[in-house]
């Protein structure tokens, strides 16, 4: 069972992401590029992480 409390948005910034995972934002973008983490780039450099990205993140590490 994950006590992570998710606000229902449909994006999030990476500092959002790296908040409600208390990890730092260097980390998020470091998910990105493992494929740890789906996200998409909006105007060729603002990344947004998907609502469903974080519940798959949150699936995956609790199996």
């Amino acid at each position: 069972m994950n006590d992570l409390s998710i606000p229902n948005r449909l994006f999030f910034k990476p500092l959002d992401v790296a908040i409600l995972f208390n990890v730092s934002v260097k980390t998020v973008y470091s998910w990105v590029a493992e494929g740890k983490l789906d996200a998409v780039t909006i105007a060729g450099r603002t990344l947004r992480i998907p609502y469903a990205a974080l519940n798959k993140l949150i699936r995956d590490v609790n199996e």
